[in-house]
């Protein structure tokens, strides 16, 4: 899971990440390049295939520390609080056993976009999420993010 280090963040948060055919940002007109779906070969072979900044986006998945330490605080709260809860085999009698806790999603997806300045020399991460640009709190304003690329000639980026 090898991803391009973002050199330049997109300056909006967006809720999506582009889809073929529906790649063209509307707040800085250039074709923005969504490499989850590309394979780590691909990605590698088109940042190598760019002359210059291109606008790229992936979704980096990172532990969710705060959702993590709640899931482990209501496991803690559902163990029986002292042995005598418990029955000849160790296991919680009926009126002692708590309710199950609720699963916890132990990752949390971030989207990142923004520009490879310089492709020829992209620094590659292993682990995106353990080093995410500094993301902006800036919603998307645009009503519709992405659009069809115009059919007229674009900026390869």
């Amino acid at each position: 899971m090898s991803f391009p280090k973002i050199d330049s963040p997109c300056p909006l948060r967006f809720g999506a990440l582009p889809e073929p055919g529906r790649d063209f940002c509307t707040r800085c007109e250039r074709r923005v390049h969504n490499l989850d779906r590309m394979s780590a070969s691909e990605r590698r072979a088109f940042v190598a295939a760019c002359e210059g900044p291109v606008c790229v986006a992936y979704t980096a998945r990172r532990l969710g520390v705060a959702v993590a330490a709640a899931g482990l605080a209501a496991a803690l709260q559902a163990a029986p609080a002292r042995a005598g809860d418990l029955d000849t085999n160790g296991v919680p009698a009926p009126e002692a056993a708590a309710e199950e806790p609720a699963p916890c999603p132990i990752t949390d997806e971030v989207i990142v976009m923004g520009s490879i300045l310089d492709p020829a020399d992209a620094r590659w991460l292993d682990d995106p999420a353990s080093d995410l640009p500094e993301l902006p709190s800036a919603p998307a304003t645009d009503r519709e993010a992405f659009v069809p690329a115009p059919a007229r000639a674009i900026r390869a980026s």
